[in-house]
């Protein structure tokens, strides 16, 4: 496993079964969240195939969109499905990011954070990429409570294998947890020089669930934290 990602990649079509077709509905909320603005140049971190960024193509003229993430097959696949010319995709580790200080006017991560072990490494790469007043946003699931099917699978684990000396064991993702990804922003950016300022939010978006009711709704959450480097006050 490699030390940077706990998700398992295997090839893009399985990819969009499974978290392809919630990175799509995602996408443009969160944009509506962290923003689009003509002529930047955005990066996308951990874009599996590559929702997010073509996403952002679509709805804005930023002038270069990136997108990087550890799974090669990932990588082929967000290629060959998005001929814009705006979106470069390669192979890139969240921890060791391959681009110069100061780059991106917008650095987004969606559905990812969750799934890296050493996410400070990550929001730390985030912010060192981004330009002076640039925006940087992330998105994880609320695993604990949005996600109705996924509680109670991690609440029976719970009571099956508890851990000694806790009365809730750690089943839950990293990050996932109310206000954990605010955390995470807020001890990497007290570290940091400059001024940094984090804006924690609900994201809901309303997804159906396979085998109910036909017309039943659940919402499912995810917590976002938006950093805007080298402002006084909020966007």
């Amino acid at each position: 496993m490699n030390t940077s990602s706990t998700f398992v990649a295997e090839d893009g079509v399985g990819y969009e079964l499974n978290m392809g077709r919630w990175s799509r509905r995602l996408a443009l909320p969160f944009l509506d969240f962290v923003g689009t603005a003509d002529g930047e140049r955005v990066l996308d971190v951990g874009c599996g195939t590559g929702h997010l960024a073509a996403t952002v193509a679509a709805v804005s003229r930023a002038s270069e969109i990136h997108g990087v993430d550890l799974a090669p097959v990932y990588i082929e696949h967000a290629r060959k499905q998005n001929p814009d010319t705006r979106l470069v995709f390669r192979v890139g580790d969240a921890c060791s990011l391959a681009h110069p200080d100061s780059t991106f006017d917008r650095v987004l991560s969606l559905l990812v954070l969750h799934f890296v072990p050493r996410a400070e490494e990550a929001i730390a790469e985030m912010r060192r990429v981004a330009k002076t007043g640039a925006v940087v946003g992330a998105a994880v699931g609320d695993a604990r409570g949005g996600w109705v099917a996924n509680r109670l699978f991690f609440d029976t684990a719970s009571v099956l294998i508890p851990k000694p000396g806790s009365a809730e064991p750690e089943t839950h993702p990293p990050l996932t947890r109310p206000g954990e990804l605010a955390i995470a922003w807020s001890r990497r950016v007290s570290r940091c020089d400059g001024a940094f300022h984090v804006h924690p939010h609900g994201l809901h978006v309303v997804r159906r669930l396979l085998g109910t009711v036909s017309g039943q709704r659940r919402a499912w959450c995810g917590v976002r934290s938006h950093l805007r480097r080298g402002h006084a006050g909020p966007p």
